[in-house]
């Protein structure tokens, strides 16, 4: 599956189990302000899983520039599934991908959620 095809279908199923209450109590719950979808954070966990199988035989740089275009929407949730996916290919870590992690917290991390996941 190409990359714009796995993003798509990561957003598609965020969007269809996102709720206005969780959106609401989201943007509450966090003192930084945060743009989420509305979805509980289990169900993130699980839309995550389900979706990183479609990768299957994906290597470790495919996986990460999937993870960037997720960093990149701003959204919360996506950010949870990028951080689920890199962690995902652990075992494959180098130290040059130190490089790659810092860029995303000094571009991208902005609440205590995403640094802790």
């Amino acid at each position: 599956m190409i990359q714009n095809e796995v993003i798509d279908r990561v957003r598609l199923e965020l969007i269809a189990h996102a709720d206005e209450k969780t959106r609401i109590s989201s943007r509450t719950f966090f003192k930084e302000e945060i743009r989420p979808h509305g979805v509980k954070s289990p169900v993130v966990h699980q839309i995550s899983k389900e979706m990183f199988k479609l990768m299957h035989g994906a290597g470790k740089s495919e996986i990460f520039a999937l993870c960037e275009a997720l960093w990149q929407s701003g959204y919360f949730e996506e950010s949870i599934v990028a951080c689920n996916w890199s962690y995902a290919v652990r075992r494959q870590f180098e130290p040059a991908d130190f490089t790659v992690f810092e860029r995303w917290i000094r571009l991208y991390v902005s609440n205590w959620a995403s640094c802790d996941t």
